[in-house]
């Protein structure tokens, strides 16, 4: 016996749903009938082409089985950026010449690069005399720009750092952007050679970690509106 024909935005619908039961639909490309198994030229129904936009269905079946309203996926996340870079790098670069320099900053991306692995960051960009990196902790982010800092200047690199939690994008060349990157580096533009900085966010996201912190004042960060109050890692 036939059962009656269903609208083809549902049959996506029905696919997600299968994990909450066992569904097994089929149906005929001219008919659009549903059946209890494949018949000979028969396909599974939704298959013959785009139905449109059927999220809004998908999101209310979804939202009536689970009793949870599905929360859209914005493709935004919370991360650390943590950006380090050698304080005073066009002197430096005239004391040594262009040539030793390069070599120098060779090395420093090296170490930025093992650091950042060994605090299971992720290097998003190096350009001219700095490094972005992306942490999933604000703990972390710290400790890497400490273990950089003492490392560069064992062969004569003055680094500074910033870091910032908060909310930001992945691009389309996996670089991540938004407001918090921006702030990211402001913050490290503040500091001076052998310093880390960072944000009030951090500077409560690391209460209880051995961590020792210590207010540099309240900033204006250009290109960002309010005030911000930033801290120096002293231990």
């Amino acid at each position: 016996m036939n059962t009656p024909p269903v609208d083809p935005a549902v049959a996506p619908c029905l696919r997600k749903l299968a994990p909450y039961g066992r569904f097994a639909f089929y149906g005929s490309p001219d008919t659009g009938l549903l059946g209890p198994g494949p018949a000979p030229g028969d396909q599974a129904v939704g298959d013959t082409g785009p139905v449109g936009d059927t999220d809004p269905v998908l999101d209310t079946i979804e939202e009536f089985v689970t009793g949870v309203r599905p929360v859209p996926n914005s493709g935004r996340f919370l991360g650390t950026v943590l950006f380090v870079d050698v304080a005073e790098s066009t002197r430096l670069a005239a004391e040594i010449g262009d040539s030793r320099f390069k070599d120098l900053l060779g090395g420093f991306v090296q170490l930025v690069r093992r650091h950042v692995d060994r605090y299971q960051g992720r290097l998003v960009d190096t350009a001219g005399d700095g490094a972005l990196a992306l942490f999933d902790s604000p703990a972390r982010a710290i400790g890497c720009a400490e273990s950089v800092r003492d490392g560069a200047r064992a062969f004569g690199l003055p680094v500074r750092a910033g870091a910032h939690t908060g909310e930001m994008e992945h691009g389309p060349a996996g670089e991540v952007r938004g407001i918090a990157v921006h702030i990211g580096a402001r913050v490290a533009a503040l500091a001076g050679a052998g310093e880390i900085l960072v944000s009030r966010t951090v500077r409560d996201l690391v209460a209880g970690a051995p961590i020792w912190l210590e207010s540099r004042g309240t900033h204006e960060l250009k290109g960002v509106p309010g005030s911000w109050e930033i801290f120096a890692v002293t231990g």
